[in-house]
């Protein structure tokens, strides 16, 4: 059998990008990029800057429709969810289409899992990908909070300044590991019987590579709390959810996970940061472009197709 002229595969891939549902871009417990001066600037190819550094502005150019989200900055679980459950809303309108496909980084995936099975939005999402979220919680979130600690007063203390800023630090509260225990609980039944495709990537990073201000979470999950794989913020088996859905372990921290390098990546051997940077999108292109086979078959099959499951992945 001929292969196909690169000309054909090009038409079959802007094609099935055509025909893909929207990706919803949904952001973490913090958007760092909300502190920048020129924050309000959210247009296709102006995504230098952003949350998502330039992973928006690679689907458009591959065809995909692909949107930006904006919610409460820090804010409890219960707001941000409201808030994404708003921007979905605003896609499905704009777009026409039946569904979106959710790429959600950190807490955003939690955030969307509560859209989901508490704001009943299951009929609007085909699929969610998480990448780096705590599903069942992080170490770090109930060692900050920890009640009558100075880390927990020194949190409230930075609470009254940052809403002043119109931000918000109590959603820290729900990445505890009993908040996430408990929130597994209450979506359970749903998520376990509604249409939506669940998949999950972790970041493994190694210590030197991963970025100065998360090296102190990154020592804390290793000798403190026992988990030596994690990204600086959340362990792998949180990041993993469940088994079934696992798609495999980023050689990546937190922050390197949507498309930003850091000087501490030479450490790692990812000396230009272009060539990182390229990498990371092409890790999101790829997802990008498996979301379509989703919209053709239930997650329980999908399960049960007897696949093998990614656990390294080839970023």
């Amino acid at each position: 059998m001929q292969p196909s002229p690169p000309s054909l595969l090009q038409s079959s891939e802007s094609m099935s990008a055509a025909l893909t549902y929207p990706i919803v871009l949904a952001c973490g417990f913090s958007r760092f990029d909300e502190l920048l001066p020129w924050r309000r600037i959210d247009r296709p190819g102006h995504d230098d800057f952003h949350y998502f550094k330039k992973i928006r502005s690679t689907l458009l150019r591959a065809g995909f429709s692909a949107f930006h989200t904006h919610v409460s900055w820090g804010a409890p679980l219960q707001k941000r969810a409201h808030d994404l459950a708003h921007e979905i809303d605003s896609v499905l309108a704009l777009s026409g289409a039946p569904k979106v496909h959710v790429v959600a980084h950190s807490m955003g995936g939690l955030d969307t899992r509560y859209l989901i099975c508490v704001l009943g939005y299951a009929s609007k999402i085909c699929s969610l990908t998480t990448i780096g979220t705590p599903h069942h919680g992080s170490p770090l979130a109930d060692y900050i909070t920890a009640e009558r600690s100075w880390r927990s007063r020194a949190l409230q203390f930075l609470q009254k300044y940052f809403e002043l800023a119109g931000l918000d630090l109590r959603g820290f509260r729900d990445l505890t590991l009993p908040a996430c225990h408990d929130c597994n609980n209450r979506f359970a039944a749903v998520e376990d019987d509604c249409c939506v495709h669940y998949r999950t990537w972790a970041g493994v990073c190694p210590f030197w590579p991963t970025f100065t201000p998360l090296k102190l979470g990154h020592v804390l999950l290793r000798y403190r709390f026992g988990a030596p794989q994690n990204d600086g913020l959340v362990p792998l088996e949180s990041a993993k959810w469940k088994d079934e859905f696992f798609q495999g372990a980023l050689p990546w921290d937190h922050f390197n996970e949507v498309g930003w390098w850091m000087p501490d990546r030479m450490l790692g051997g990812d000396l230009v940061a272009l060539n990182f940077e390229k990498k990371v999108r092409q890790f999101y292109l790829r997802i990008a472009q498996r979301l379509h086979t989703l919209q053709e078959a239930s997650p329980q099959a999908l399960r049960t197709d007897g696949l093998p499951r990614a656990h390294a992945a080839t970023p």
